[in-house]
């Protein structure tokens, strides 16, 4: 039995059609400011960062297990 207080659950299909355009929109507007060498920098950066912490923390097993003499 359904009372007339609940709402009903019923997504109309032409709804939901708004916000993917507003997100395609979005989409659009992004790749045109998408500064593709700034993210290569980026990327290096990481890269170099994750290097130097890998081999700090290599360099400190090293030691603790004297694994070399």
């Amino acid at each position: 039995m359904q009372t007339d207080n609940q709402k009903e659950n019923v997504i109309s299909m032409f709804d939901r059609k708004k916000p993917e355009e507003k997100a395609e929109d979005k989409k659009a507007s992004n790749s045109e400011t998408y500064d593709f060498e700034q993210t290569m920098k980026q990327n290096a950066d990481r890269k170099n960062k994750m290097r130097n912490e890998r081999s700090k923390a290599n360099k400190g097993v090293i030691r603790s297990y004297r694994l070399k003499h």
